[in-house]
């Protein structure tokens, strides 16, 4: 009798078990519907409405406010319809991150956006802007600027030029190496070969110490100047210029942003318009918006339009003669091509400008050992228009008996015998973008 209890006690342990975890199952369901449900209720729907619209407002906040929710973060509250809304703004000058819980009711939603701004303001206030490579000018050079602007060089390490010949006025000879402005040398102005005698500059220098050289204006520095610098005014005494770094001009963020939207080239491309196989502008001409999975090369006397930002995974070659310019719709912000491996621009090549609206070519190959202009990661030749090269890695060469008019910026610079860099002022407030447009953009947008 005790073994039947025994039994019957066992079963019904168990029926009891089996029914509690199907009422949990039911309930589970039950729960998971309901929340369902929720999500399409009106309540529900007013609390996305008013995350949403948190997130839209922020958006208007950050692109009119100069740095907001860049020092600390920026939290205030919305009402919006039957609904509220807590927002918080933090981050970069550069990106912001936007959460926004929206309330309505017991109901809650809640927004996650990451936004960028892809406009560049760099500034570029100098003909020629080096790092700690400095920059060399060879016999019969100029750096000069466009419509009586000066041509500005900064240095972040020396200045070296070949001759320092100058007139009873002032001005350089036209056999030296001249720079028809201001310069700023973090350590020296010197000479390039021994039986060389430096740089000749029309306006005042600022360096460590002023070795070879004639400087017209007043050469400010911590050390008096040698007996081989000369200058029109008596030197000052001024602590070593602070140094410049070279700019970043975002193109980890450009290759991101083509990786996300590009368009995609296999191979390498011969842009010639004809629409062949190589063709990469298929018939038109015009390139942009693009990744190319191998060189970029513009056949001589060939016209092309930049469209967007381009990145080049291996090199550019620009052959002479022809046109690079901007489709008619680009008038404001300047386009930038990026190139993984080095740049050649031979001689004649027109880069066209829009406005206010510009090309910008950058070379972040990294040569091998040794010097590195003997590798140049750009090499230019005569330009008839005004354009900007960077090769923040590397050496940009401007080969000899060349006219370059814009602007050019690298670890090291070498302008060749023979040859001017002239600048254009109009530089110095252009805008640059990551995407074509620039502006703020929204990265990614999620509900958490």
């Amino acid at each position: 009798m005790k073994k039947d209890l025994g039994s019957a006690a066992i079963l019904i342990i168990l029926v009891l078990g089996l029914v509690s975890v199907l009422i949990g199952i039911s309930l589970t369901k039950t729960g998971y519907g309901a929340s369902l449900m929720g999500r399409n209720t009106a309540a529900s729907s007013d609390a996305f409405y008013a995350a949403n619209s948190g997130v839209e407002d922020a958006f208007y906040k950050v692109k009119n406010v100069v740095g907001y929710g860049v020092s600390s973060p920026e939290t205030y509250e919305l009402t919006i319809g039957e609904g509220t809304a807590k927002v918080t703004v933090s981050g970069t000058e550069s990106k912001r991150t936007i959460k926004s819980v929206g309330k309505s009711g017991r109901y809650v939603r809640r927004i996650e956006a990451e936004i960028q701004d892809t406009t560049l303001r760099p500034g570029f206030e100098y003909a020629i802007h080096s790092g700690v490579g400095g920059v060399e000018l060879r016999n019969t050079t100029v750096v000069t600027g466009r419509d009586d602007s000066d041509g500005n060089v900064f240095s972040n390490s020396y200045i070296k030029g070949a001759k320092s010949d100058h007139n009873p006025d002032g001005t350089c000879k036209n056999a030296a190496s001249a720079v028809e402005g201001f310069v700023w040398a973090v350590t020296d102005i010197d000479k390039i070969a021994p039986n060389d005698s430096g740089v000749c500059v029309t306006k005042d220098a600022h360096a460590e110490n002023f070795k070879y050289c004639y400087i017209n204006g007043i050469p400010y520095g911590p050390n008096t100047p040698s007996a081989d610098c000369t200058s029109g005014q008596p030197w000052q005494n001024e602590p070593v210029p602070d140094p410049v770094p070279l700019p970043d001009m975002g193109v980890d963020d450009i290759k991101d942003h083509l990786i996300r939207d590009g368009d995609y080239w296999s191979g390498d491309c011969i842009a010639d318009a004809s629409g062949g196989p190589q063709d990469c502008t298929e018939g038109t001409g015009i390139i942009g918006n693009l990744i190319i999975d191998g060189d970029l090369i513009k056949p001589s006397n060939e016209n092309i339009n930049v469209s967007g930002p381009i990145w080049v995974k291996r090199g550019i070659n620009f052959e002479s003669n022809g046109i690079v310019g901007l489709t008619p719709d680009i008038t404001e912000v300047s386009q930038i091509v990026v190139a993984d491996e080095p740049i050649i621009i031979d001689s004649n090549v027109t880069f066209g400008s829009n406005g206010t609206a510009f090309l910008f070519f950058i070379a972040t190959y990294v040569p091998g050992s040794g010097e590195i202009c003997d590798d140049p990661s750009i090499s230019l030749s005569s330009n008839t228009e005004s354009v900007l090269f960077y090769a923040n890695q590397g050496c940009i060469a401007v080969t000899a008996n060349s006219s370059f008019h814009g602007a050019i910026l690298g670890e090291k610079i070498l302008v060749d015998n023979n040859s001017q860099v002239e600048y254009d002022p109009a530089l110095a407030e252009a805008l640059f973008g990551i995407t074509k447009e620039g502006g703020w953009q929204t990265l990614s947008f999620k509900e958490l």
